[in-house]
């Protein structure tokens, strides 16, 4: 609960009225094994710990390096609201349904594409332009066979330059050899 208002409307009664917080996405710490995932606002406010949750009714977003988190904990490097619209048109545009969402250190987003593949953003910029490249490769004759797992990363970070990785990674790559392997 929050904005909590006791009033009086007469001698004999007391109001208390409140806003109740409501769910928009999970922050998760980087160690998902270690560290519990928060309920936050649309703002980023962590406001309570969430149960172990399956499935994608919320958005599942990682900031990279951070394992302890507690209520109170503000995340808005970028907007969520923001991310959430790019996901969405990710999903209802192109066919490609998000499932988790990486923070890095140096201020980019990896969204992980559910069936395979992710495509890295540049936090610092704005994500409509970065979706307009995106769909603008995805039409074009050279990429029309893109489709969830059979790409590595689309990377459309730079504003007028993007890089398409077809190169599947073997199935016996460990999951640190994937992660070192990606572009900072």
């Amino acid at each position: 609960m929050h904005d909590i208002a006791l009033t009086r409307t007469d001698r004999h009664t007391l109001s208390v009225s409140f806003k109740e917080y409501v769910p928009y996405a999970l922050w998760c710490g980087y160690s998902a094994s270690t560290s519990p995932c928060y309920f936050v606002t649309e703002g980023g406010y962590a406001f309570a710990e969430a149960p172990a949750l399956q499935g994608g009714a919320l958005p599942r977003h990682v900031l990279e390096g951070v394992d302890e988190m507690q209520v109170g904990d503000m995340h808005t490097e970028k907007s969520l609201v923001e991310i959430d619209a790019f996901m969405r048109r990710a999903s209802e545009e192109l066919g490609l349904r998000i499932a988790s969402i990486l923070h890095k250190k140096n201020g980019d987003i990896e969204f992980g594409i559910n069936g395979g593949g992710a495509i890295f953003v540049s936090g610092k910029k704005d994500l409509t332009v970065a979706f307009k490249n995106l769909t603008s490769v995805l039409a074009s004759d050279e990429f029309t066979h893109i489709e969830p797992g059979n790409f590595k990363y689309i990377d459309v970070r730079f504003e007028n330059k993007v890089f398409v990785n077809e190169k599947l990674v073997a199935e016996s790559t460990t999951t640190e050899e994937v992660l070192e392997a990606l572009p900072e």
